[in-house]
């Protein structure tokens, strides 16, 4: 069975609308199908935002901001499945608090380290995956949402991590071909990955491509779109 790499950027998941469509692909797509999400557009340079904001001691702006972010998400959702699924809301919920935290000892010590900064900016990609998710599986298609820390294994160069190509190629095909084997579609979080330690990493700009590429490589797919 043919195996196809999916990857929807940014605006390809930030309204209902384009929810929808992105249902519509990956189900009209034959065969196995794996899901590369990146954060819903603008999401990650917020997140940045609001990191600089703690940095600078203003705790309140990066509060604000992360606030925002998850008020978006939850109407997001709701609006693309027409009800509030209690799943999601909950992983918002929990990614929303660990986030505030990380915010918080930020404007506390006035720094923020690169490895923090990726912890931050993971949010985007870890809430996004789960409302595709649901919604792939709202409209008729086995899904489920799956981080890639888990999955692609990097360096420790946070901000830019390079992947570690046969970790990465161990890990990944185990973990999605026991899925896709279920017929389930794996919704993978782009731009993040992790260390051999498990801490989180970043592949930079453009790392949701990245991220697609290095994943369709790692378990033989046979078209990357």
């Amino acid at each position: 069975m043919t195996r196809t790499v999916l990857k929807f950027g940014g605006t390809s998941v930030a309204s209902p609308a384009a929810l929808q469509r992105v249902a519509e692909i990956v189900k009209n797509t034959r065969g196995h199908r794996i899901v590369v999400v990146s954060a819903t557009a603008g999401t990650t340079d917020a997140l940045i935002g609001a990191a600089r904001a703690a940095e600078g001691g203003d705790a309140q702006t990066a509060q604000d901001t992360i606030l925002r972010l998850s008020d978006e998400h939850r109407n997001l959702i709701a609006d693309a499945l027409g009800f509030e699924s209690a799943d999601v809301l909950k992983e918002i919920a929990d990614l929303t608090e660990r986030t505030t935290a990380l915010l918080q000892s930020v404007a506390i010590l006035r720094e923020c380290t690169a490895r923090t900064l990726d912890a931050i900016v993971s949010y985007g990609e870890r809430i996004s995956a789960p409302i595709v998710a649901a919604v792939l599986n709202h409209t008729g298609t086995k899904a489920e949402a799956l981080s890639a820390e888990g999955l692609l294994i990097t360096d420790d160069a946070f901000g830019h991590a390079n992947p570690i190509v046969d970790e990465t190629r161990a890990r990944a095909s185990k973990e999605l071909d026991s899925r896709l084997g279920y017929g389930v579609v794996p919704v993978v979080t782009g731009f993040i990955g992790s260390t051999t330690d498990g801490v989180t990493t970043t592949l930079g700009r453009g790392g949701s491509d990245y991220s697609a590429a290095v994943l369709a490589a790692a378990t033989k797919a046979d078209d990357l779109r």
